[in-house]
């Protein structure tokens, strides 16, 4: 009687049932293995999926977004700037709508020595200098705010392709792990 038992169809679908739990019980093991013994090369020192790389990429793509948000928004509001920038200078002083009188040379050399009495001297006054102060700071400032974005453009590609890459690094493991899980069948 227990000679039938033996050869039955149950008795074989426990065997399948223990030979998939062993393979996955050795599965699990060399998946932590793995994960314990690997040291990252030092290649891929910036394709490693830890939190902090995570972070670190959430961060540089949501700063990345945010300038090209305002970038956009700069080209999109220059001409509307600057209608208003033109309105507001209408109603202030500057040296361009006040007429100001020509000065006597004989009263500036009086005022200021023999030094500052030729006309080709003194063409601007205080306030022109500080205008063009403030326009060179201002270029300067939109200089360095292209270089920036220039420098975001020319560093994004490279991240995307190590991404890429990264991807196809962890799906070819993937592929191989799954292909050992399945030799144990």
């Amino acid at each position: 009687m227990a000679e039938s038992l033996e050869g039955s169809a149950d008795m074989d679908c426990d065997k399948k049932m223990d030979s998939l739990g062993y393979c996955k019980e050795q599965f699990d093991k060399f998946i932590h293995d793995y994960r314990e013994t690997a040291e990252p090369s030092t290649y891929s020192s910036y394709e490693s999926d830890t939190p902090l790389d995570a972070t670190l990429k959430k961060d540089f793509i949501n700063v990345e977004r945010k300038l090209k948000k305002t970038s956009y928004a700069i080209k999109k509001y220059i001409q509307t700037m600057l209608k208003i920038v033109k309105e507001d200078n209408k109603e202030e002083f500057s040296v361009h709508n006040v007429p100001l009188p020509d000065y006597d040379p004989a009263d500036i050399e009086l005022l200021l020595g023999k030094d500052f009495a030729s006309a080709q001297v003194i063409q601007k006054n205080a306030l022109s200098k500080f205008e063009d102060s403030l326009r060179e700071q201002i270029t300067g400032n939109i200089q360095m705010s292209k270089i920036l974005l220039k420098e975001c453009d020319e560093t994004i590609p490279s991240y995307r392709e190590k991404a890429l890459q990264n991807m196809r690094l962890t799906t070819n493991s993937l592929i191989v792990s799954e292909q050992q899980f399945r030799e144990c069948f």
